[in-house]
């Protein structure tokens, strides 16, 4: 068994090691300062990207395109329809003590407790509630009234719902990051399907000047700290959350 998860009851063999999850840890710090030094070292590369789908008059790529808010829409039904089986699985599974396609009740619980604090509360409820970053589509640059912002400054040109950093980007990769995290099989290429995830969805909404490409690229990072995060208490921790849950219930 590896060493520092054995007396934590709800690790199993298969699932991410310490080992790993400081690994994935340090790859998210990695990239974030990575994205910080190329913008920094090229100031207007979200304004060059997005020019690449601006045609005039305020219209973007995907406002001319018939595929583009149809895939959109199969992907926030996909969404949701996949947070409902999370909460219906692991209901199931807690009920009748059985996995559900081969995950425990607490799989499912950490799945849907990183769905909660990473794309809910952090990107929904802290960075676009609070940060300020206004869109591509809003900004002087692109035909609206608004200034543009690197993606480090707290800036004020928006109140709500702004543009660092993407909602749906989030909702993608962290699916895909937090099932690498239990899943006995497959861990690198569902860790492939969220950058893949990142890149398709960050597609949809660059296209359409909703969000700016640093606002799509950091999503990956900071989902992935969030999910190494939940992952050490709910796991790694001699006394799990879980322990402390059904401890409660008894």
């Amino acid at each position: 068994m590896t060493p520092g998860v054995g007396k934590n009851v709800y690790w199993e063999s298969g699932m991410a090691t310490p080992r790993e999850t400081f690994i994935l840890s340090l790859c998210s710090i990695g990239l974030l300062l990575a994205c910080f030094l190329v913008v920094v070292a090229n100031p207007r590369l979200d304004i060059l990207i997005t020019e690449h789908f601006y045609l005039g008059d305020g219209k973007f790529y995907a406002s001319s395109s018939d595929s583009i808010p149809i895939v959109r829409k199969i992907f926030l039904r996909g969404f949701t329809a996949l947070y409902i089986l999370v909460i219906v699985a692991g209901i199931f599974a807690y009920s009748k003590k059985r996995t559900v396609l081969k995950l425990a009740w607490h799989n499912w619980a950490y799945i849907g407790l990183c769905g909660i604090l990473g794309p809910t509360l952090l990107t929904n409820v802290i960075l676009k509630g609070n940060w300020g970053r206004a869109r591509p589509r809003d900004i002087s640059d692109f035909g609206g009234g608004m200034e543009f912002t690197q993606f480090w400054v707290w800036a004020d040109q928006c109140k709500d719902n702004c543009s660092f950093v993407s909602g749906e980007v989030s909702t993608a990769a962290m699916v895909l990051i937090s099932l690498a995290m239990v899943s006995s099989h497959g861990r690198y290429w569902l860790l492939a399907g969220s950058v893949i995830a990142m890149l398709a969805n960050g597609y949809l909404r660059v296209s359409a000047g909703a969000h700016f490409s640093s606002d799509s690229v950091l999503t990956l990072p900071l989902m992935m700290l969030v999910a190494c995060g939940v992952y050490w208490i709910c796991y790694l921790r001699k006394v799990s959350l879980f322990s402390r849950f059904e401890a409660k219930l008894n």
